[in-house]
């Protein structure tokens, strides 16, 4: 265009896939993709499963070719690793693809939005360190003699006036560009969306065709070892086995076809996009001008660096800023010796470093919003890396997920059932799964005398297959990461520990899976033995009480001929004696000792305390918790009893009773009644006029 300036070129799309995806084209070759998957997938579900007889034979039915020093047997081995080798190569193909942003096609869009962005906060922090010099340069004539005052002059108040003139057009500039990130940011994502699901739609593809893959190498595998044979068997049927790879297949074939029809699509919307009526750089602008009521500035930007068109003011207070800083900074340079000499505390040489920064934040700020600059970046990210970039790594991805669906995912089915069948007819562990064998008997697919088998020899743990699966997705990924090395530090550095890692993993997957278990067994021994422990604590109390039972039955025969009739009377008869000999004694206790004033009565308060403290540590030893739980019982009893209360105190005979009766009642909580009773039952006797000391009412003579 005529009023275009000179950094601008003008830029005509092409693409070899302009023809294919423009018009009828955007939407027939997407739909066909699909279409062929659908009816392909279908196909392969009907024939593997219901029409197995439709399988073409190995090699279509030709004459196997002959190599010198090969068997036949070898030669099946040939499609089958052509068909994987080709498949793998087209799936890491086709992951390098996703893993490398091909569903985003405007990734430089998004590196130079970010660049502008850091732009504007570089005058940003240009504004804080001019505000530091202009608070300076207002310190200056307060913190230096009065002599710098006739050697300045007035020259300090235009150098005052540069600084505010920098910190009002940097201000102004980084206004003028503040939208203009945000704005690119948009056109960044409205580009992006033209690619909509595909990124997610290729990974759950990829994965897909990473699942029939493995399903089809597993079942191989099981052809020659007969414990995986047997496990697969078990756990799945033989039914669900012989529709496990055509099912897997099929999924994947569809899937893929659906992540190729999106990106063809996308790929259309693309090259629509720049191939317009009016080019790239006229959509860019329409999309730009739908903002320019909230953002008249940014847009004003975008047809000044995209189009060449308009007045840049940002550049413009660049400009001035720049030239207030090199008046300033050539003032200070005029007068630095003298302030060296007259004022060295105000420090110049600071105050001319930051005037450097300054200048240098300007030159660089200037030099990236030069347009020529700025548009060359704009130029790479939309046209070489949206457009022509863009288009071109969405139909690549697209042809291949194609390539894998419609070609390679059908080759490798088949040449792996080709294998299968020769694998199984030279002594495999069983026939091929298929479900004509639906009808045979599981037992078939089982060694003789499997099912008399222990589980050790029959059931392989399922954690081993696990950890070596891990180990072979954390391998594949550190190789590729190691391999295919991305720009930066942290990538290489990850991708080389994963590679290690994955290799320590594969060689030692199964040293890990056995150290789970033996933690776990090890647990379980460690809790048996403290099971163990218990019971033993448990029979050695129950033996000690056993001996103890023994000891007693064996006094018993000794000492009364086995007769326990006759033990209980003896023991009863020394319970008697033994209650008399400790009244008789507490009664001598108490004439001796305790009834100090010779009135034949133990008085309430200390006298009453000390017998019983005396007499609570002679039978201490012989009645547990006389001290701490019996006695103190006994006194709750007697300030409980009225006649104790009224006679402050008791007579001897009464005070070797109530004793006796604490020593000899069997359970502590019951000594304040009986007490009671005990004082009660004496006042009713002497009341009658009858002898005697009362019993306790737990007394052998009592009960």
């Amino acid at each position: 265009m005529a009023d275009q300036a000179s950094w601008v070129e003008s830029y005509t799309f092409s693409s070899p896939w302009s023809g294919i995806l423009s018009g009828a084209g955007s939407w027939l070759l997407p739909g066909f993709i699909f279409v062929a998957g659908l009816v392909l997938a279908a196909a392969l579900l009907y024939v593997y499963t219901q029409k197995p007889e439709m399988v073409p034979q190995p090699f279509f039915g030709l004459e196997m070719p002959q190599i010198p020093g090969v068997e036949d047997k070898y030669l099946i081995w040939v499609p089958f690793l052509v068909a994987g080798l080709l498949t793998v190569i087209m799936l890491v193909s086709n992951l390098s693809s996703v893993m490398g942003g091909a569903g985003s096609v405007a990734l430089g869009l998004g590196s130079l939005s970010q660049e502008v962005g850091n732009a504007v906060h570089e005058l940003q922090d240009i504004n804080a360190t001019a505000a530091k010099v202009s608070n300076d340069l207002n310190t200056l004539l307060s913190q230096c003699p009065p002599a710098i005052d006739k050697i300045l002059g007035s020259s300090v108040s235009q150098a005052q006036s540069d600084v505010k003139i920098c910190q009002s057009e940097a201000a102004r500039a980084r206004e003028a560009l503040s939208d203009f990130p945000e704005l690119i940011a948009k056109l960044s994502g409205h580009i992006n969306g033209f690619s909509g699901m595909v990124p997610f739609l290729a990974s759950v593809a990829a994965l897909a065709l990473v699942v029939s893959v493995g399903t089809e190498a597993m079942l191989i595998a099981g052809t020659q070892y007969a414990p995986l044979a047997r496990l697969l068997v078990k756990k799945l049927g033989i039914n669900i086995l012989g529709q496990l790879i055509p099912a897997c297949a099929a999924s994947a074939i569809l899937l893929l076809c659906i992540a190729s029809a999106a990106d063809f699509s996308a790929a259309a919307k693309v090259i629509g996009f720049c191939s317009g009526e009016h080019e790239p750089d006229a959509a860019v602008l329409a999309i730009a001008k739908e903002s320019a009521e909230a953002e008249p500035l940014a847009y004003s930007l975008a047809q000044y660096y995209f189009a060449g068109r308009g007045q840049n003011p940002a550049m413009q207070h660049l400009t001035s800023a720049k030239a207030a800083v090199g008046s300033c900074s050539a003032w200070l340079s005029k007068y630095m010796f003298a302030l060296h000499s007259s004022c060295p505390q105000w420090e110049p040489s600071r105050v001319q470093a930051d005037l450097n920064s300054i200048g240098a934040s300007f030159n660089q700020t200037e030099e990236f919003l030069q347009p020529s600059t700025l548009h060359g970046q704009y130029s790479s990210a939309l046209h070489e890396g949206a457009c022509a970039g863009g288009s071109s790594s969405l139909a690549s991805l697209a042809m291949q997920q194609a390539f894998l669906a419609l070609f390679c995912l059908p080759l490798l089915v088949l040449t792996g059932g080709w294998l299968q069948d020769s694998l199984s007819k030279d002594g495999g562990a069983y026939q091929k799964f298929d479900p004509r064998a639906a009808h045979q008997s599981r037992d078939q697919y089982l060694d003789d005398g499997d099912e008399e088998k222990g589980p050790s020899e029959q059931d392989f743990n399922m954690l081993y297959y696990v950890v070596f699966a891990f180990s072979v997705v954390i391998f594949g990924v550190g190789l590729y990461m190691y391999l295919i090395p991305q720009p930066g530090l942290v990538r290489p550095v990850t991708g080389t520990l994963l590679f290690v890692c994955g290799i320590f993993l594969l060689m030692n997957s199964d040293l890990i899976v056995t150290y789970v278990r033996l933690h776990e067994q090890v647990g379980k021994f460690k809790a048996n033995n403290e099971r163990f422990e218990q019971s033993l604590h448990k029979q050695g109390t129950e033996c000690r009480r056993l001996q103890t039972a023994a000891k007693g039955l064996e006094e018993i025969d000794r000492k009364f001929g086995g007769s326990v009739q006759r033990a209980m009377k003896e023991i009863k008869q020394l319970q008697t004696s033994a209650r008399c000999s400790i009244g008789m004694s507490c009664k001598e206790l108490c004439r001796l000792y305790f009834d100090k004033d010779k009135d034949k009565q133990i008085d309430e308060g200390q006298e009453l305390d000390a017998a019983l403290d005396l007499l609570a540590t002679i039978f201490g030893a012989v009645v547990k918790d006389l001290r701490r739980v019996r006695v103190p019982k006994l006194k709750d009893g007697l300030k409980g009893n009225d006649k104790f209360k009224q006679n402050k105190g008791l007579t001897v005979p009464q005070f070797s009773d109530v004793f006796e009766c604490a020593l000899f009642q069997p359970d502590p909580a019951t000594i304040p009644q009986a007490v009671c009773q005990v004082l009660d039952t004496e006042e009713t006797m002497a009341r009658f006029g009858m002898k005697g000391g009362a019993k306790s009412p737990l007394s052998p003579k009592s009960q």
